[in-house]
């Protein structure tokens, strides 16, 4: 700012006419330059003068007054010598802000969500569930991920299958999910409840882990947080960067490995082909290498939903790309990440825990195609098998629209098919594909897929 546009930013906030563009330009060269500070403090003071003598004096008198302190304004200008100290900046600063602010409304609470996110918005003041966000919002996120825009700036993302809840714009309950939080400084103290753990951000970026059977679960990345537990025994403790801790049934915080990859810090991109999101298993973290792959997660797998028993794998432990151990490894078309069917029991195991499965949107009366590779590792002389089947509606459970069965033998040896591909016609506005392995047995040898698209038949 020139001499002139400074003066005219400085009355204009202490005449509470300016606008927040104009407060902010003027908090900068305050910060940075003594002259344009000890400017405002000679206004400010001139102001105080004037609004006190024109409540209790006469005009006279005020035209005396304003006449002197201008031209004691004018004399001080040229010996201005004090600075203050970075204490009485950053005070000033935020006093300017907040008077040419607070009559602004707070910015609104914001979600945004990745393709095919599933999920549902219930308000406390509305009867029917939305999709807007509010304080008092419950929201149950099926599938995919959630990006939250909170107060002052900060965000958070959140990875399906997750309940959360918004009881105000400084805290967050998650009832189960995994959620990770970038809070920022003028945000300090915002607060993530989950059934076992209370989170208190100290300026930070941190993830939180809540799922049914196991402890719940921070992982703090930068900064500092006090987790504290809320069984039995309230175990509390400040967290720095890099620690982790898990909650055990008795209250105890638990030392636990940190994992920045089980969360995602951005939406992923649709990099799909067709009307399934992540078809190839790229959107997600990169797994780390590890013989037949790492246990899926929603941070490797956005998009999808998933049991137990798979893995996602990109390499082996030692490097070499595919899924497998060593170079005995396998690799479908496009020599990327993979998901694995990791069993290796003898008997039937439960169907939940061997499926992937994802919901999109289809045309009631419409034909369309699935398409997909699968591939075979084997140890022993055990078919690997995995079935694909298109299910009515937007869970596991629907009718049976279509399916086929995909088979590798021993004889074949280690490798993919050529691409599967199979037919079906929708009955509703949503389908689920699912994918089930029904090898026989899995002990030492183990089916994987990729590259899974759904397309109209045109």
């Amino acid at each position: 700012m020139n001499p002139v546009e400074l003066e005219r930013a400085i009355q204009e906030v202490l005449d509470g006419t300016a606008d927040e563009a104009t407060g902010r330009a003027l908090a900068e060269v305050l910060r940075s330059d003594p002259a344009a500070r000890e400017l405002y403090y000679e206004q400010a003071e001139l102001q105080q003068t004037l609004d006190t003598r024109f409540s209790q004096g006469s005009a006279a008198e005020t035209a005396t007054i304003l006449a002197n302190s201008r031209l004691r304004l004018q004399m001080r200008r040229s010996a201005i010598v004090a600075v203050l100290s970075a204490a009485a900046v950053i005070v000033l600063s935020a006093v300017l802000l907040r008077s040419v602010l607070v009559s602004e409304p707070e910015s609104p609470l914001g979600l945004e969500m990745a393709a095919g996110t599933l999920l549902s918005v219930a308000n406390p003041d509305a009867a029917e569930a939305s999709d807007a966000l509010r304080e008092g919002s419950v929201v149950r996120l099926e599938q995919g991920s959630v990006e939250l825009k909170l107060a002052e700036g900060s965000r958070a993302l959140i990875l399906a299958p997750a309940t959360f809840s918004l009881p105000s714009r400084e805290s967050l309950r998650m009832e189960h999910g995994t959620g990770w939080f970038r809070i920022t400084k003028a945000a300090r103290g915002f607060e993530v409840v989950t059934p076992e753990l209370e989170v208190i951000d100290l300026g930070t970026e941190f993830g939180v882990i809540s799922h049914p059977g196991a402890g719940d679960e921070v992982h703090v990345f930068k900064g500092r947080v006090r987790a504290r537990s809320l069984n039995a025994l309230k175990h509390e403790e400040e967290l720095g960067a890099g620690d982790s801790r898990t909650c055990d049934p008795t209250g105890r915080l638990l030392n636990t490995s940190n994992r920045p990859w089980d969360f995602l810090v951005r939406l992923p991109e649709s990099a799909s082909d067709g009307l399934i999101v992540n078809g190839g298993f790229e959107s997600g973290e990169v797994p780390p290498d590890a013989s037949f792959g790492v246990g899926a997660t929603a941070s490797y797998l956005p998009g999808w939903r998933f049991g137990e028993s798979l893995t996602v794998v990109r390499a082996t432990s030692d490097g070499h790309r595919g899924y497998g151990a060593g170079k005995v490894a396998v690799l479908s078309s496009t020599s990327d990440v993979q998901v694995g069917f990791n069993i290796n029991v003898p008997r039937t195991p439960p169907e939940e825990t061997v499926r992937l499965y994802q919901t999109f949107e289809t045309e009631p009366g419409r034909d369309y195609e699935v398409r997909f590779e699968m591939g075979g590792i084997f140890y022993s002389e055990n078919t690997v098998a995995v079935s694909a089947a298109a299910r009515d509606g937007a869970g596991p459970g629907g009718d049976v629209l279509g399916e086929h069965v995909e088979r590798r033998t021993p004889e074949e040896g280690n490798g993919y098919n050529p691409p599967a591909s199979f037919r079906f016609r929708a009955a509703s506005a949503a389908t689920t594909l699912i994918f089930t392995e029904v090898s026989e047995s899995t002990r030492r040898a183990d089916p994987v897929i990729d590259n899974v698209s759904v397309k109209p038949v045109r």
